[in-house]
């Protein structure tokens, strides 16, 4: 088809279109292919593969994922079962070199399972990842050690030097050695946290004030709790620091409509409370 309009706003009609019709937004590409192109990176800027949670995109072969991949930015995956089609969801991330956003909700894996795609995303700042899927992606780093001896490796690159926000599931609670090594490990192999979230226990506060130390520049940990966005007045957190912040999140819902730009994500939403906590304490001492 060619243009009767001019070609930027023939443009912004189309992405409009794509934003608010009713019929799939893949639909469009058949006007031309320059409308194609125009809305290639618009249409799959955000992919969710869950059953409960709708999605405009359908996923569901390689060949989909080799033409599109390159396109996704914000991408959820849940999965129940534990070790089904993993390889095949492995192949799909490997098609997704651009993706910054990384939402892996996914029974912990066999020890000797894990998603290496994960490993070779270059782009990724933003991860939300159960801890034992994350400790099996960081512990070949470790070279096979124990616990034990985790911390006393020598130096070497971390593994996601880029990531600056993390969002944890199946937060671990106590004080023990073990869990210790690991807050101590994650820090290394991810150096550059300004945001963890995690859903811990009041009788957490050794887990969370080492998370505080150990994480240089973490500007904030987020107390998350399930339930409809809002920031949960008159909570008492077990370790004095101005940097954490207890919200009330609902997980899925709030995920997809921060990546597609229809809500606030909880980074965000934690921003702004710091930056109304800073600003009101400021007023005070003026």
């Amino acid at each position: 088809m060619d243009p009767c309009l001019p070609q930027e706003l023939e443009r912004i009609i189309f992405i409009y279109a794509c934003h608010h019709h009713d019929q799939p937004p893949t639909n469009l590409f058949l006007v031309a292919k320059r409308v194609r192109e125009w809305l290639l990176p618009i249409v799959f800027k955000v992919v969710i593969i869950n059953r409960s949670l709708s999605s405009p995109i359908k996923f569901s072969s390689l060949h989909q994922f080799q033409t599109y991949g390159p396109h996704i930015q914000h991408f959820l995956l849940v999965q129940r079962s534990c070790d089904g089609l993993l390889e095949e969801r492995n192949e799909y991330l490997a098609q997704c070199p651009n993706i910054t956003n990384l939402a892996f909700w996914w029974l912990p894996l066999a020890e000797s399972r894990r998603l290496d795609s994960i490993l070779h995303m270059p782009k990724l700042t933003h991860l939300s990842i159960t801890l034992e899927n994350l400790l099996a992606l960081i512990s070949p780093a470790q070279g096979g050690q124990s616990d034990s001896s985790m911390t006393a490796l020598p130096p070497h690159p971390p593994l996601f030097p880029n990531l600056t926000h993390l969002d944890l599931l199946r937060f671990p609670n106590d004080s023990s050695q073990s869990n210790t090594d690991v807050i101590i490990m994650i820090a290394r192999e991810v150096p550059h946290l300004t945001h963890v979230t995690c859903q811990p226990t009041l009788g957490a506060s050794f887990i969370l004030k080492l998370i505080l130390h150990e994480f240089k520049h973490l500007k904030a940990l987020i107390w998350r709790s399930p339930g409809s966005s809002r920031v949960m007045e008159g909570r008492v957190s077990p370790v004095d620091d101005d940097r954490i912040v207890f919200i009330a999140w609902h997980r899925q819902v709030d995920w997809r409509d921060a990546a597609t730009g229809n809500g606030l994500g909880i980074w965000e939403f934690a921003d702004e409370v710091l930056a109304k906590r800073a600003e009101g304490k400021q007023n005070k001492a003026g």
